[in-house]
């Protein structure tokens, strides 16, 4: 047994001795049939079994993460299923651990005789003898190649040894080889997969300036119709009909001297350049930028360009809009400067921020008088009885809790030298891109001498309506005493007559009284005489005058208490029922036949409200700011059939105030209208 195995041994030195180049040679030439990590493994598991002649080669590679060796690869499948089960520490004391740690071989010839976790492996696995091999790369080791011996026990010659590390080498330089073009790979794909990720266009030359690579972006950029890879740049892109692009370069801030500068003198330049495609256009801009080699050597050039033609767009839309906004500012600043109205502008504090000459004019104080101040520190303002409106109505401060513009307010101020005047003023809010308000805009007008005019115009109604109040006094007395039948009897159609006299001078008797009334209150003559007056009995009083008109029209009116059977205010009562009269009257007038008024009382903290709605045919919005105003009357084929004098409304704003009380409307046109007004309650 003995001779036999020595002969074997013999016979394999003399074979190593004699192929070992061509073995050297084999070997590296299966290795390099494959650049597939995982199948390098296996073949050179194989080919270590078939060189030795032995059942199994197992390879360990070092995991260097994880602290652990791993089989990778065997000629026994069940050693690799084994081992990843229970991957070997690198700081056991397992034999091919210390391999690794000593970077030494280990030769088991008579493996029966090993102890510990390695006994265990011969038992299961049928092993006789053992080879371990390092497989080094620089001085490092990367894994273990394990020659095992199922057959019979075997003596390793020092030339099998030195074989099995030669090969070992060999293949570890190969793995190694292998797992950097791995790398390389991966970050070339990387690379590709960022380049043809990003949107702008990547083309990457030579120094010559012929075509390297090109990414998705530049190839769709400039609608490429065939491969440019090794076309020179010339060729591409500078010929107007070129066979590459579905179109042609224009403006373009290239030729040849930036790619020079980037090629040979190591500069980066930028620029832009426009794309034309049959009818559309492409803006770009671009640069060149040197490429280096390792050694910080040019090796070409890298053109970057990125499709700006949206900005561009935008741009020019930017500076048409500026170019009118400039326009319209221009249009405005005329208007502003040279108008004869006042205008102001307020910040929301009240603060003043720009006057125009108008104002100047007007108030006897410049800008730099008033820019910065707060409207009430420039300009004293009085309403018609005297107040200061600041404290009392300042319509700033009702613009700005309403949001909505003040069309109309008229107004005293005390000029710079002062004298007082007259204005009618507007007030709209300034609002910013997002729609809040930041600002207030004033406009006023000097209506001193409209309101002389205006004092006259009173005056002499007031003389007329005096002198026409007597006559038509005894006219009405006369009338009424031929109706009675007291002057005698009359004929049924002299009786008809007689009533459309009657009631026409009882028409121009209301009239006369509502002209009166209303140069009384310019006039601050119009005299209230107040005394506790309960509410609900007052309106309950006007509905039941007044049922019989609604019922006249098929009109249903109502009275609606809301728990204010024993409120009372302070108020002149027949100045009052004069306001409830109005607001009554006018609802049934203005509501078709079959229609609904209410009148509704309702307590409101330490005040009373009352409400007169109607669904009726309601008030325009653009009439709602002056229909409290004298002579205000909405207009509609409707509306003539109940045509009347337009001051009704403004006596009722009137008296309400002159209570101490608010009025106010709200509407909307062919649904009705819903007046209201709040009294302070009496003590």
């Amino acid at each position: 047994m003995q001779n036999s195995q020595l002969a074997q041994k013999l016979k394999r030195v003399k074979l190593i001795k004699k192929d070992k180049i061509k073995i050297e040679l084999k070997f590296a030439e299966a290795l390099s049939s494959t650049l597939s990590t995982e199948k390098l493994i296996t073949l050179i598991a194989k080919q270590i079994s078939r060189i030795f002649n032995v059942e199994r080669c197992t390879i360990f590679l070092v995991d260097e993460e994880r602290k652990f060796l791993i089989p990778q690869a065997s000629t026994s499948e069940n050693i690799v299923s084994l081992w990843k089960d229970t991957p070997i520490s690198l700081n056991s004391n397992s034999m091919t651990a210390e391999v690794i740690k000593t970077g030494k071989v280990a030769c088991i010839e008579n493996a029966s005789k090993a102890k510990g976790t390695y006994q265990k492996l011969v038992r299961r696995f049928h092993i006789k003898s053992s080879l371990y091999v390092p497989m080094k790369v620089k001085g490092k080791t990367i894994g273990v190649m394990v020659i095992d011996e199922t057959k019979e026990k075997r003596v390793f010659t020092e030339d099998e040894i030195g074989l099995a590390v030669l090969l070992a080498g060999k293949a570890a330089i190969t793995l190694e080889n292998t797992r950097l073009y791995d790398e390389i790979s991966q970050e070339k794909y990387n690379l590709e997969s960022i380049q043809n990720s990003i949107p702008d266009g990547i083309i990457t030359y030579d120094k010559k300036g012929n075509v390297l690579n090109i990414n998705r972006a530049a190839t769709e950029l400039f609608r490429l119709k065939t491969n440019i890879l090794g076309k020179n740049r010339a060729e591409v892109f500078f010929e107007k009909e070129s066979d590459y692009l579905d179109g042609h370069i224009t403006q373009n801030f290239d030729r040849m001297k930036a790619f020079k500068k980037a090629a040979y003198a190591g500069e980066v330049v930028r620029g832009s350049f426009v794309f034309q495609h049959k009818n559309s256009r492409k803006y770009f801009i671009g640069a060149y930028s040197p490429r280096y080699d390792s050694r910080g050597r040019i090796t070409g050039v890298i053109n970057s360009f990125r499709d700006v033609t949206q900005l561009v767009k935008q741009e020019s839309k930017i500076q048409e809009g500026l170019k009118r906004k400039a326009q319209e500012k221009e249009r405005w600043e005329a208007v502003f400067n040279n108008v004869d109205e006042g205008i102001v502008i307020l910040d929301n504090r009240y603060r003043i921020k720009k006057v125009n000459p108008g104002f100047e004019i007007l108030t006897g104080c410049s800008s730099e008088e008033t820019i910065g101040k707060r409207c009430y520190e420039v300009n004293s303002e009085y309403d018609r009885k005297g107040d200061k409106i600041c404290t009392s109505n300042c319509p700033l401060k009702k613009l700005k809790e309403s949001n909505e513009p003040i069309p109309y307010f008229e107004h005293k101020i005390k000029t710079k030298y002062g004298k007082e005047i007259w204005v009618g003023s507007s007030y709209s809010p300034l609002r910013g891109p997002s729609g809040k308000m930041q600002g207030i805009i004033q406009v006023m007008r000097d209506i001193t001498k409209l309101k002389e005019l205006d004092r006259a115009k009173s005056e002499f109604v007031s003389i007329a309506s005096h002198e026409l109040r007597t006559p038509l006094t005894v006219i009405n007395g006369y009338l009424s005493m031929l109706l009675a039948g007291d002057l005698g009897e009359i004929s049924p159609r002299h009786n008809i007559i007689f009533n459309k006299i009657y009631k026409d001078t009882q028409r121009l008797t209301h009239l006369v009284e509502d002209l009166l009334n209303v140069a009384r209150i310019e006039e601050n003559r119009l005299k209230i005489y107040p005394e506790r007056v309960q509410i609900k009995s007052l309106i309950e009083e006007v509905v039941e005058e007044l049922r019989v008109t609604a019922k006249n029209k098929r009109i249903s009116l109502y009275l609606v208490n809301e728990g204010c059977d024993d409120y009372q205010i302070l108020a002149d009562r027949g100045k009052i029922k004069q306001v409830l009269t109005n607001l009554v009257d006018n609802a049934i007038k203005f509501t078709q036949e079959k229609g609904r008024v209410v009148v509704r009382v309702k307590g409101k903290g330490s005040s009373v409200a009352v409400e007169v709605e109607d669904n009726g045919t309601g008030i325009p919005k653009h009439v709602i700011p002056t229909l409290f105003q004298k002579f205000q009357q909405v207009s509609g084929s409707y509306i003539k059939e109940n045509k009347g004098t337009g001051l009704g409304l403004f006596i009722v704003k009137n008296l309400v105030e002159m209570h101490g009380g608010s009025v106010s409307v709200d509407s909307t046109f062919d649904q009705g209208s819903t007046f209201k007004f709040v009294l302070p309650k009496a003590n």
